[in-house]
């Protein structure tokens, strides 16, 4: 019945229309604001013990929200510097003659690990018909630790193959001196070669990321895992405690070119000794006192729930 009243009240005039629901929705929230100021009310009984304990409540929002942007801000420079060192770490060896030419990439990415990209190129003017060959991988002894056969049909101008047919993780491809790429047949649309080596420049290989992970990646804070890269953050620390070590150490004061007495360096020592304490004493005692007035005010919360 009252639906058809409104809209015949609606079909007749939009404006007084609007004006009743104007109307009721005052009354509604009047009413409803009236229920919650109300001193026997659950809701302002809730707000009231909230609102006594709202300084504590603030400092402590305040405190996990300035540590969670921390820890967020620690990650991502963190991982800036993980992946800025690692970028830094990549090797590019190539060797060629006029016809052709391999090229080996070792690369790293933060997720993946260490990464090989063998390409045996085609630097002729033309086509290249066949190669038949031997990539050997040696020590800095000049010893062959491992080889990989090449055979390859049809490589186009510019064109690149991908060599796969290697093992990533054989230990030759992780300690290699340097590299050889033995053609034992070339053949191209117009000549044909035999016997020829490319031998690459010595490299040194470092294993000092693979040895030293804690200084790129370190989730632990003591034995327990978070999901952020703490690096810089520990970082920080370690230099605000070298910080307090200087702040705090022995130094000699000199008036006209002569040491001042100890007594006097002594009385500054402890004036700064003893101003570091009395700041982590405050430190300490408002956090103290802020989760003592957190518990207070859950304790009442808890009450107000069990009463009701």
């Amino acid at each position: 019945m009252t639906d058809h009243i409104l809209k015949f009240i609606k079909a007749k005039s939009k404006l007084f229309y609007l004006l009743i629901l104007t109307g009721v929705l005052i009354f509604v929230l009047f009413n409803g604001i009236k229920v919650i100021f109300t001193h026997e009310t659950f809701i302002f009984q809730l707000v009231l013990i909230v609102f006594k304990h709202m300084l504590s409540l603030s400092t402590a929002i305040i405190l996990v929200v300035a540590t969670i942007l921390l820890l967020r801000h620690s990650n991502i420079v963190s991982n800036e510097m993980e992946q800025d060192y690692l970028e830094r770490q990549g090797v590019d060896i190539a060797v060629g003659n006029d016809i052709v030419g391999l090229e080996i990439k070792k690369y790293y990415t933060r997720y993946t690990g260490k990464h090989f990209n063998i390409r045996v190129k085609n630097l002729y003017h033309g086509s290249i018909v066949s190669i038949k060959g031997t990539l050997n991988f040696y020590t800095y002894e000049n010893d062959r630790i491992y080889s990989v056969p090449i055979e390859i049909d049809h490589l186009f101008i510019k064109q690149n193959y991908t060599v796969s047919n290697f093992d990533p993780k054989h230990r030759a491809i992780n300690s290699f001196a340097y590299y050889e790429f033995y053609i034992e047949k070339l053949k191209t649309d117009v000549s044909s070669f035999e016997d020829i080596r490319l031998i690459s420049r010595r490299i040194v290989h470092t294993f000092f990321y693979e040895l030293n992970m804690k200084q790129f990646s370190d989730h632990f804070i003591g034995k327990f895992r978070v999901r952020y890269n703490l690096v810089w953050l520990k970082e920080r620390g370690i230099r605000i405690r070298s910080w307090v070590r200087f702040f705090c150490s022995k130094k000699i004061y000199r008036v006209e070119h002569k040491p001042v007495v100890e007594f006097f360096e002594l009385m500054v020592r402890v004036t700064k000794i003893l101003m570091l304490i009395v700041f982590l004493v405050i430190v300490l005692l408002g956090l103290m006192y802020v989760i003592y007035d957190l518990s207070k005010m859950i304790i009442a919360i808890a009450k107000l729930l069990i009463s009701k």
